[in-house]
């Protein structure tokens, strides 16, 4: 499977262009392979994506739920499945408008929701399927943190839920999208969001300690952080962007 950097193009003229800082050749062995690619989503997506056909006749049929985000479920698939490519190049142009099916979701609460129901459905077919590409347990679970999450995320957003799952569900987001924060930036985002729980919540807020001390042992010993030269919220020396989590998935579709 191949992937490629992209110039993103809007109906008023501008342009971004949104690439890796190096050519990346990596097999979904591992949690580092899987953290990167988890990381790398938006350069696989739409007219971005380059599969062998034996390799795509493994994964067929798409699941008839996914109206869109069928993209994610094949390169997600093809990932577990063979050594995949990531070029640097900018190769394509991808108009952002307002018809998008993704993109454009936001401007209405059916919009929503069609959203919230395919990234709940893509993360439910990919947890059934990925098992039986024999990729590592640990890899399938770091691919599929990050979809999950953002299912959770949509249907808090809509329908509510308990305190503490916003809690967790923004806190696993922020620490796959900025792996590489230092220790002082996790503490203010895990602190800026415990007035959200509730003071009567002893059981969350000691969650949340736990969890920032967590993430401060695994700052402190050189952690987390990404792989084969792609740095998190990074730029190039010509501006653009490198696997930035603002592209991980919003650029995808």
């Amino acid at each position: 499977m191949i992937g490629h950097a992209f110039i993103e193009s809007f109906d008023d003229g501008t342009q971004k262009q949104i690439s890796p800082s190096e050519r990346v050749r990596l097999q979904m062995n591992n949690v580092s392979a899987a953290t990167l690619f988890r990381l790398s989503r938006c350069y696989f997506g739409t007219s971005r994506l380059a599969l062998r056909a034996e390799v795509a006749r493994k994964i067929l049929p798409v699941p008839e739920a996914l109206v869109f985000e069928a993209d994610e479920y094949l390169f997600t698939m093809a990932a577990a499945l063979g050594p995949f490519v990531l070029l640097p190049d900018a190769l394509t142009h991808y108009r952002v408008h307002g018809g998008n099916l993704f993109l454009g979701a936001g401007a209405s609460e059916a919009g929503e929701r069609r959203k919230a129901r395919v990234i709940a459905e893509l993360a439910q077919a990919l947890r059934v399927a990925l098992p039986a590409t024999c990729a590592p347990q640990d890899a399938v679970d770091a691919m599929l943190e990050i979809v999950e999450a953002e299912a959770a995320q949509l249907r808090l957003k809509l329908d509510g839920g308990w305190p503490w799952e916003t809690f967790q569900t923004e806190r696993t987001i922020y620490r796959v999208q900025h792996g590489d924060a230092s220790a002082r930036s996790k503490m203010f985002r895990t602190l800026s969001m415990l007035p959200a729980l509730g003071a009567s919540s002893a059981l969350v807020l000691w969650r949340a300690a736990v969890a920032w001390r967590a993430d401060l042992v695994q700052a402190s010993a050189g952690g987390s952080g990404s792989s084969a030269g792609i740095r998190q919220g990074r730029y190039t020396k010509d501006g653009n962007a490198v696997a930035t989590p603002t592209a991980t998935r919003e650029a995808k579709s």
